[in-house]
């Protein structure tokens, strides 16, 4: 039987590392761990753990700390994993299965991102509700996959690339190696439980990937994760776009750099350049499922409305319930005239998912629309107690004057005054409104 060990990296891992290291029991018949400056307990667990612990002084360089951690390992295999990761209960078995016969030097193991949020969109992967798979996981909203090799055959020729987001499949590629993917998956917990300051962590990261693309500036990949923390990190839409601008370049068939981009024009406004970068074959479900999905998006911008119904639809086939994909959908076809169905998926997708304003939002419009006006204004009211300002609560009150309900919004538009008692534009609306309601009294 081939012997398979487990790698990792760590620094003040104390809270973490135990359930990580209990995972792999009765799995690995060996575990190194490089300790790259802990000041907790983490050392002292791990080898409590049967771990081999060694020092490494830290470089702000993850592929060379982890290639550190492989010089020290003697088994045929190698898994990796992070100290805030487990294996799933059942991949031992399957684990074994692989290497007893392998048909690769490394295979690609799906990796679950658990989230306290119920929904989360993190670059093209979309979160899935949570299973409750792993009991750890109990009070995450929902988790979003992400593939990546962590096991593979321990060999000279392959090893850590990057300095940071760091991989093997490179070198097992340049060696003529085959990379294959695997039904068992990891847990991963860290977003479960942050710690320490976030947001010098991210800057940190973004420090790292700009290094990174200094040292490898021919390396689509860096410009691609680089873009992607610039977008979903800082928010900055600019800087996102040169780097993906980059990545594709350099690699014009990169799937992420392709829909991130299009998704930096959308969100510019600017639905007609983006189209262009939507034309490309999905290679997977997940690309396809955002290919669509943006389509759509795209296609309603530029007021191509049939185009836009026909992506929506491909989407929700590709997804099967998504109360925000149901909800662009409805106001489609209110639009389109097709007033009962979207009206049907619009209300269905604000009872699945009452606290999203979009969601509301798209109902009071297609209410609207329809000349449904009391349950728009209805709508406009809830939207200004979820997000209260006096821009919401003149619409809402703009609503009752459309079918003359001034008793109503004079009453909407005194609760704007009290809590935005400096507003001149609710002033004037109100004064407005209480001379016509009582001229109609």
């Amino acid at each position: 039987m081939p012997t398979l060990g487990l790698s990792m990296i760590v620094k003040n891992e104390a809270e973490m590392i135990g359930p990580c290291l209990d995972s792999v029991r009765g799995v690995a018949n060996q575990i190194v761990v490089a300790d790259t400056g802990s000041t907790d307990r983490t050392v002292e667990i791990a080898r409590g753990l049967g771990a081999t612990v060694i020092s490494y002084a830290w470089n702000d360089h993850f592929a060379d700390a982890r290639n550190a951690a492989l010089t020290a390992m003697n088994t045929d295999w190698v898994l990796s994993l992070d100290a805030d990761e487990e294996l799933d209960r059942d991949a031992g078995s399957t684990i074994r299965r692989l290497i007893r016969a392998p048909q690769a030097a490394g295979y690609i193991l799906p990796v679950r991102n658990y989230t306290p949020a119920s929904e989360i969109r993190a670059g093209s992967a979309i979160g899935q509700a949570n299973d409750l798979r792993h009991p750890r996981a109990s009070n995450a909203g929902s988790y979003f996959t992400y593939e990546k090799c962590r096991l593979f055959r321990r060999d000279p020729k392959i090893h850590f690339t990057g300095r940071v987001h760091e991989q093997v499949e490179l070198t097992i590629r340049e060696a003529g190696m085959k990379l294959r993917p695997a039904d068992c998956c990891i847990h991963n917990f860290g977003l479960l439980s942050p710690r320490g300051d976030m947001g010098k962590k991210l800057i940190y990261y973004r420090d790292l990937l700009r290094l990174r693309v200094q040292d490898e500036p021919r390396d689509f990949r860096g410009w691609t994760y680089l873009g992607r923390m610039e977008y979903d990190s800082f928010n900055n839409r600019v800087e996102a776009l040169r780097n993906f601008q980059k990545a594709l370049e350099l690699n014009p068939r990169c799937v992420e750099a392709l829909l991130f981009t299009a998704m930096i024009y959308l969100d510019l406004g600017r639905a007609q350049d983006a189209l262009p970068f939507l034309e490309f074959n999905p290679p997977d479900h997940a690309s396809a499922l955002q290919k669509h999905r943006l389509l759509g998006d795209a296609f309603s911008q530029v007021g191509r409305l049939q185009e836009s119904r026909a992506a929506y639809l491909e989407a929700l086939k590709m997804r099967g319930r998504d109360g925000e994909l149901e909800s662009k959908l409805g106001l489609i076809e209110v639009k389109l005239g097709l007033t009962d169905s979207g009206i049907r998926r619009l209300e269905g997708a604000s009872i699945s998912l009452p606290a999203r304003a979009d969601i509301q939002d798209r109902l009071m419009k297609a209410y609207v629309l329809a000349n449904m006006l009391p349950r728009a204004a209805a709508v406009a009211e809830v939207l200004a107690t979820q997000a209260p300002s006096p821009k919401t609560f003149l619409r809402a009150a703009s609503i009752y004057t459309q079918f003359q309900n001034w008793r109503e919004s004079v009453r909407l538009l005194r609760r704007g005054m009290e809590l935005f008692p400096d507003s001149a534009e609710l002033k004037r609306a109100l004064a407005d409104s209480v001379a016509i309601d009582g001229a109609s009294a």
